[in-house]
């Protein structure tokens, strides 16, 4: 389904990635900032710690390698859930849009018919500054 984004779509999308962009940005530094406070205030000597460290990196980045090739599949995966909810909300505005208007139209009649009534037996007066025309 075709999909033009219209303004507020675009900020919004806009939006969502620069709070992406955010977190990300903050996980960044608040691991640097643990790590710097970390060999600071660690128990082992400096050489012990920077090696601890520097396997425990490596650990992450052969697991962010391993990982890799998956990330094609999440984002398919992704878009393509994204597409069914948009369906599935296009779908479900289009089958509420009928019984909405319905509901409408039969809210309308009942108060004309209420006023009707009330006027036929003189329960409101159209000349009452209160009288709800």
């Amino acid at each position: 389904m075709f999909h033009m984004m219209n303004r507020y779509e675009q900020l919004e999308a806009k939006r969502r990635r620069t709070n992406a962009m955010k977190f990300a940005e903050g996980i960044i530094i608040g691991g640097l900032v643990g790590a710097i406070v970390g060999l600071l205030i660690a128990p082992k000597s400096g050489k012990e710690t920077v090696k601890e460290i520097s396997v425990e990196a490596q650990k992450l980045i052969k697991e962010g390698k391993d990982n890799l090739p998956n990330l094609p599949k999440i984002k398919e995966l992704r878009k393509s859930k994204t597409n069914q909810l948009e369906n599935d909300i296009e779908k479900a505005s289009v089958e509420v849009e009928q019984p909405v208007a319905n509901l409408y139209e039969v809210s309308s009649e009942v108060a004309d018919e209420t006023i009707s009534v009330a006027l036929e037996d003189n329960v409101i007066n159209p000349a009452d500054d209160d009288a709800i025309f």
